[in-house]
């Protein structure tokens, strides 16, 4: 009986210890957990005080014997065990209070040691080992061993009465004594732990709301900070909104302004070129001396006015070419060329129209040259424009080389001189329409300023970029590589056809590259043609406008989305929605899907198509 009260007691007490560690868990919304935890704690005080009271009346029963116990032991026996009834009617919540508790502690252990004097039986050394086996409850952690220790505390105080007598303290009254030490150290100890937890408790909920103070604070700091960032977010996204409709508005002016500006060229070049025409067919008429023999002075001035008729035709070509390169209305016509019978031809022409005191020209051309894929009349073009410009900036008994070398996938042409020199820091802009060197030793030189633009122009639409070495005193020299005759070159200068026209409609615009993903690998030519038809029309479908426009190119199995007029930002909202879609085709058992590379944008990150996908090819 005595052992089944201890165990139900611990159950009480471990109970209640483990309630308030369940304090400081999140609620779990049960309304009845903190009514189950008082009567926990209600149930374990009052069965531990009941037991002392019932080993207190027991040990003082036994002490004066069943009918000689004084009146006022019964009457002090029986108020108290009422006082345990009553208390069962004192709500829940005063077992949490330590001064409701703490008061019923100090009224029952004045009770206990009024009741242990009052008999006058108890020795002093019983007192010593009722208020040792106090002190234990008092300084444990655990109250089974509490339990253990009084057990063991009041065995040996037994023992050590018994003088060496063990028989007689079997049978002796003060063997009542040891469940009385072991109740009153097991009230004690219950209270004692149970107060502990309540420190516990009130130490880990103030620590624990200081740390919600602390994470509320950051938190509010946090979300002050965040809601500052989202006010500056939407206010650059509203200032950018605004910059995008002021570029739409100044992109429109732009293509207005250089459209009445192409055609405006081209009608004063058009409506020019018949009365110079005229002029100049004149003159020669006049120096063929059919209407009449000239005097010396007149023949001179004729073939001034035939010279500069020439010269002013010349200007009229390039405004010309440069208003239908930049509208994008320059006609290509690209073949396989055998680039050193190009240069060749081009070079034995210049010969004809070289005077006795112009440099030399040389032509040094290998002997074995792969074929170039090009527009023969436009490269034609580019080589003379060359050589013309050599021929200006070279003293005479100077030289002009022109050399045709393979260079990897393609044909390297280079003109070389060894005239005035360009300085390092003008070298940038004589590809820029209308510039002219400005140097003394060039004043001489008379020139348009588009040559060289024109030169530039023409090799881009090829996918070419030119370059210039030159020194100050050192002479120039302009080379670039022609590309090898391939599927992939043809491929790569029909793209850049569509560039200028792109160019030509907006003045900034971006690209994206699309690779197809089959669904098998392994596939043939006829499927994998058939595969990029299918990503085209699938692209096609999820674009947001129909001025955005796709070129196919098979050789490289590849699409390139050109959006026209859109800047790297809203490119790049473009490629992840392509992306999302594709993948999502590809979850879903799509024949075909695709991955979008990262996008680039002119003129930010190139000057042309070739630019562009190099580009796209090394973020890759």
């Amino acid at each position: 009986m005595l052992a089944q009260t201890t165990a139900g007691v611990e159950e009480e007490v471990f109970g209640d210890v483990a309630s308030s560690n369940r304090d400081m868990e999140p609620d779990t919304g049960t309304a009845t957990a903190p009514r189950r935890e008082g009567m926990s704690r209600k149930r374990g005080f009052l069965l531990l005080r009941f037991g002392l009271i019932i080993a207190t009346s027991y040990l003082l029963l036994a002490e004066y014997g069943l009918g000689s116990v004084p009146l006022a032991v019964g009457v002090l026996v029986v108020a108290v065990v009422a006082s345990n009834v009553a208390l069962h009617w004192v709500p829940e919540y005063r077992f949490r209070s330590a001064a409701f508790t703490g008061a019923l502690i100090v009224v029952d252990t004045i009770g206990v040691t009024a009741a242990l004097l009052y008999t006058g039986k108890a020795g002093a050394e019983f007192f010593f080992v009722y208020f040792f086996v106090l002190f234990l409850a008092a300084i444990g952690e655990s109250l089974p061993l509490i339990a253990l220790g009084a057990v063991v505390v009041a065995v040996g105080y037994l023992v050590a009465m018994s003088n060496g007598d063990l028989t007689s303290v079997l049978h002796s009254s003060q063997l009542v004594r040891v469940p009385f030490l072991l109740m009153a150290a097991s009230f004690y100890g219950y209270l004692v732990n149970r107060l502990r937890a309540e420190s516990r408790r009130r130490a880990m909920t103030e620590q624990t709301a200081g740390r919600l103070e602390t994470a509320r604070q950051q938190l509010a700091d946090k979300a002050a900070r965040l809601e500052e960032t989202s006010a500056r977010l939407r206010e650059e996204v509203r200032e950018r909104k605004d910059a995008e409709k002021g570029l739409e508005h100044a992109n429109r002016e732009l293509r207005e302004l250089s459209a009445r500006k192409s055609d405006f060229i081209s009608a004063v070049s058009h409506e020019l070129r018949t009365p110079l025409t005229s002029i100049r067919n004149a003159a020669d008429l006049l120096r063929t001396g059919r209407l009449g023999e000239l005097s010396p002075s007149q023949l001179r001035f004729v073939d001034m006015a035939s010279r500069n008729t020439r010269r002013l035709s010349e200007i009229i070509d390039d405004l010309l070419d440069i208003s239908r390169i930049e509208a994008g209305r320059q006609a290509f016509r690209f073949a396989e060329v055998d680039a050193g019978e190009l240069v060749q031809t081009v070079c034995e022409n210049f010969v004809g129209r070289i005077d006795s005191e112009a440099p030399d020209l040389v032509v040094d051309r290998a002997d074995e040259l792969p074929t170039v894929w090009i527009d023969p009349q436009r490269i034609e073009q580019v080589v003379t424009n060359l050589i013309s410009n050599a021929f200006k900036f070279t003293p005479a008994r100077g030289r002009v080389t022109v050399s045709v070398r393979p260079d990897g996938d393609g044909v390297e042409i280079r003109v070389s001189d060894n005239g005035i020199g360009i300085p390092p820091e003008e070298q940038e802009r004589i590809f820029h329409r209308f510039y002219q060197v400005e140097d003394p030793l060039t004043r001489h030189c008379k020139g348009t300023g588009l040559g060289l633009s024109i030169v530039q122009r023409l090799l881009a639409a090829h996918g070419v970029t030119i370059s210039v070495d030159s020194a100050p005193g050192s002479g120039s020299s302009f080379y670039f590589t022609l590309p090898k005759a391939t599927p992939e070159s043809a491929e790569s200068c029909q793209f850049e056809q569509s560039f200028l026209k792109y160019r030509s409609q907006a003045h900034f615009f971006s690209l994206l590259v699309i690779h197809p993903v089959p669904a098998t690998g392994g596939e043939s030519e006829e499927e994998r043609a058939e595969a990029l038809e299918l990503l085209r029309r699938r692209v096609r479908e999820l674009l947001p406008r129909s001025s955005d426009e796709i070129t196919k190119q098979e050789g490289a199995h590849r699409l390139i989305v050109a959006l026209v007029g859109t800047l790297k930002d809203g490119a790049q909202v473009v490629r992840r929605k392509l992306q999302t879609a594709l993948e999502e085709d590809r979850d879903n058992g799509a024949r075909v899907s695709g991955v979008v590379l990262d996008g680039a944008s002119f003129p930010e990150d190139g000057s042309s198509g070739a630019e562009l996908l190099h580009r796209i090819d090394q973020t890759a």
